[in-house]
């Protein structure tokens, strides 16, 4: 026995010391009783406890019946039940049998009637074990042996803690899974959504069973034979195999079939074919286009070349391509139907040319709303004046010679020149200085220019002012010589700062010329030379960088970085000599010019975009030209040049896309990536992943738990209302249910039984609005070659079957309560007693 409130006994001692005391001077049997009831209500008042061992326990007996098991092991799994149930000398066993859901086949105390067993190609151990523990009741000892091979599709933590907590013991006996035949375990398509004549790509998984397998998969799509492909995995294991296969060009448009056969099993994957595309390439230009469409037309499609006084009142393709037209040539209603064609699900893409964007007049259309770039045809949005301020770097290691000295007389002479001055006609400096000329004589006379050299102080050769008088500035910014020392970032970016903020002109822009390798002073107590650019980028004030040395050198990421936040470029060269010609096309950057011819032109990437998939676009061959165009805010820029201009850029308008590329196909300008084994890839991906744009308004997915969801969707992108959908695995289709999910899209579910299923979506008046044809995955529960010696040893609870002996406890204050409620008329009587004794 024990106490939940020991503190309560104390109050004995004062009860049995009143007692003597009463007994001392009055005597009787009255004051016995009382002190008997104060006795007791103090211990109910203590709640005493008497714990009784409760011997008897519950076994409840759980089998795993999933398709993974095979019957002997489940037979034998039933025989062992058997045994232990009736080797039980006490207590009572129950019997559970569990797959997709657990049945139960006897309760605890019942009789067992033979086993039923639970089939599916599911295993919900979770649900199966804590229906066991709801067999065990709450007050008695409990045991659970399951028989199963650990493979699971609901995770037991839950039961688990349950029956930790009850202190239920939990036994696992390994079945062992057996695989008697190869199968088909997986098919895996890279695109589902292909066209007659496409590449149909992906991997399958083959088990070889218990015998292991070897020969040819017969492959078909629609019933038709496509292929056959050799394979083989040994027994007990799988192998996993990729598949290249061209699909007929004659195949019929709509939802069908990819079968795999192997050993007579077939596994099946949906696939859809769309029909073939019509892409329609605008132009009046042989050239332009021309390496497109043939690159296309090898891959299975086939463009049609438009001339523009050609194009059809009715735009039906889904895709269309103006290439290096302008557009004086273009119909004057065209921008309306484009816009209504992309709105509706259609692909708009522009190439670049001599005729194309500003040069081509599209600034002067509606068409220019619709492009994910903007046009600034003549620098017209930079007309006004600008501000140039350039920071030299003028430290000691900018007078060296931009030329190899390999002769005695040429290092002596590179030493005098540096003792006087270090002006050498090649020295980075002078060369330097040179590149702040060509920037110069480039300005309009409107704008205002000031040089400022650095080393560790700043020093304004030429202060802010107007260029007009361009001899006189000429002459103080050849100058500059070089200094000593380093070269101070902040103090040459704050001396810019002062400079650039007193001018009141609407463009504002530093040039930061420094060596990649020596540009100190990044920091300067607590601020960084990357927040002060940032500050002068909100300010209105733009940065480009010109670096002197080699993009990998020490201090280059930082004046890329620099670059970056100032909203500008970042130009690195080597080779001093190539400093003129930086200054000139930083400037002209500035001004604005709408074409861009140059002999080099590297491409940048920005984001990632499903036409760079396995391109390596860093090792892309260089540009000869592009369109200077300007980027739409809420545009997706994918590639630029290396001074950000656009190159690729894309965004969505309605349920269609629009995609801007500012160079041209191949025809003069990326004439190299004609070349370049990424060129036709990259081309190819990208017409590719525009046609794969769904453009109907409703549309049917399925993934492989066979979980149906249908979205409708109109070209505001509101949903439209609920579709009928029907589906079946053969000519009898029936109503499926549907819930809500989002706004527009609903979701039933399909049967995993193995069978092929068509599902349809119909409107009110029953016009068909899609449909989708889909196979169900042949059961996971095959492939299991062996129990999960993981999962069974976290199923342990328990070393080993045993019975734990709950305690029952019984608490006493009630019975206490109510033996002292019945001494009442006996402690009355008793008083009355004693009272009349006394009295006497």
């Amino acid at each position: 026995m024990s106490f939940l409130t020991p503190a309560a006994l104390w109050l004995l001692l004062p009860i049995l010391l009143s007692a003597a005391l009463m007994m001392r001077q009055r005597p009787g049997p009255g004051v016995l009783t009382r002190a008997f009831v104060l006795v007791l209500l103090t211990l109910a008042l203590a709640d005493p406890v008497l714990t009784r061992e409760n011997a008897d326990e519950t076994v409840v007996f759980v089998i795993d019946t999933s398709d993974s098991i095979p019957e002997a092991e489940q037979a034998r799994a039933a025989a062992e039940a058997l045994q232990q149930r009736e080797a039980l000398t006490q207590g009572t066993a129950g019997l559970i049998t569990f797959a997709e859901q657990p049945i139960i086949q006897a309760i605890p105390g019942q009789p067992w009637p033979e086993m039923t067993p639970s089939l599916g190609s599911r295993s919900d151990l979770d649900a199966a074990l804590r229906m066991a523990l709801s067999l065990i009741p709450e007050q008695s000892s409990g045991r659970i042996v399951l028989f199963t091979d650990g493979h699971t599709d609901t995770d037991p933590v839950a039961a688990l803690a349950a029956a930790t907590e009850r202190r239920i013991s939990l036994t696992p006996i390994p079945l062992h899974p057996e695989q008697l035949r190869a199968t088909i375990t997986e098919i895996h398509l890279d695109s589902a959504l292909l066209s007659p004549g496409e590449t149909l790509s992906g991997h399958l998984t083959l088990s070889g069973g218990a015998t292991g397998w070897s020969g040819d998969l017969d492959v078909s799509v629609g019933g038709r034979a496509l292929d056959q492909l050799p394979a083989e995995a040994a027994a007990e294991s799988k192998q996993t195999l990729a598949f290249t296969l061209s699909l007929p060009s004659d195949l019929t448009a709509g939802p069908t079939l990819l079968s795999v056969s192997a050993a007579g099993v077939e596994t099946s994957a949906a696939l859809t074919i769309q029909p073939a595309p019509r892409i329609w390439i605008i132009t009046d230009r042989a050239r332009a286009g021309a390496n497109l469409a043939a690159l296309l037309t090898a891959d299975g499609l086939a463009p049609e070349r438009i001339s523009p006084g050609a194009i059809p009142d009715d735009l039906a393709a889904e895709l269309i391509v103006l290439a290096d037209v302008t557009s004086a040539s273009l119909p004057r209603d065209l921008d309306d139907k484009l816009a209504r064609f992309v709105s509706e699900g259609g692909s708009l893409l522009t190439l670049g040319g001599d005729a194309s964007y500003d040069l081509g007049g599209w600034h002067t259309r509606p068409l220019a709303d619709l492009l994910p770039v903007r046009m600034d045809p003549d620098g017209a949005l930079k007309d006004d004046a600008i501000t140039l301020v350039i920071a030299l770097d003028k430290s000691g290691s900018m007078a060296q010679s931009a030329t190899t000295s390999t002769t005695e007389a040429q290092m002596l002479k590179a030493v005098g020149n540096r003792m006087v001055g270090g002006r050498p006609r090649g020295s980075k400096i002078r060369l330097a200085a040179e590149g702040s000329v060509s920037a110069l004589k480039l300005l309009r006379d409107t704008d205002f220019i000031g040089v400022l050299s650095i080393d560790t102080q700043a020093r304004w050769p030429v202060a802010v002012q107007s260029v007009t008088q361009r001899d006189a500035v000429i002459e103080r910014i050849r100058s500059i010589s070089s200094g000593g020392g380093g070269i101070y970032t902040i103090t040459a970016l704050e001396a810019a700062r002062d400079a650039l903020r007193a001018s009141d002109t609407p463009l504002r822009h530093l040039i930061f010329f420094a060596d990649t390798a020596d540009a100190g002073e990044q920091v300067r107590g607590s601020l960084s030379a990357t927040e002060l650019v940032s500050d002068l980028a909100q300010s209105g004030i733009t940065l480009s960088v010109i670096g002197i040395g080699s993009r990998s050198a020490q201090d280059a990421e930082f004046l890329i970085e620099l670059a970056r936040l100032g909203g500008g470029r970042f130009h690195a060269t080597d080779d001093p000599e190539d400093l003129p010609a930086l200054f000139a096309q930083e400037t002209e950057e500035l001004l604005g010019a709408a074409l861009e011819e140059s002999a080099d032109l590297t491409v940048m990437q920005t984001q990632w975009h499903p036409a760079l998939t396995d391109i390596a676009i860093e090792d892309a061959p260089a540009l000869t030209g592009y369109n200077r165009v300007l980027p739409q805010p809420a545009a997706r820029t994918i590639l630029t040049t290396a001074g950000g201009v656009p190159l690729l850029s894309t965004w969505r308008v309605g349920l269609g896309e629009v995609t801007s590329i500012s160079t041209d196909d191949g025809g003069r300008w990326a004439a190299s990536w004609r070349r370049w084994e990424g060129g036709g890839k990259f081309w190819v991906q990208l017409i590719r992943g525009m046609l794969d744009g769904s453009t109907a308004d409703t549309t049917i997915t399925i993934d492989a738990a066979g979980t149906v969801t249908v979205s409708r969707y109109d070209t505001d992108g509101l949903s439209l209302p609920r579709p009928a959908v029907f589906a079946a695995p053969d000519d009898s289709p029936a109503p499926l249910p549907l819930t809500a999910a989002t706004p527009g899209t609903w979701q039933g579910q399909l049967a995993l039984d193995g069978q092929t299923w068509s599902v349809a979506a119909l409107d009110s008046s029953g016009e068909l609005l899609a449909r989708q044809q889909w196979s169900a995955p042949p059961s996971r529960e095959h492939v299991h070659q062996a129990p999960d010696d993981v999962q069974l040893a976290q199923l342990r609870l328990a070393p080993q079957p045993q019975i734990i002996k709950n305690n029952v406890d019984h608490r006493l204050w009630p019975w206490l309560l109510l033996i002292s409620a019945l001494l009442l008329p006996i402690d009355a009587f008793a008083r009355r007693q004693t009272h009349t004794v006394f009295s006497r």
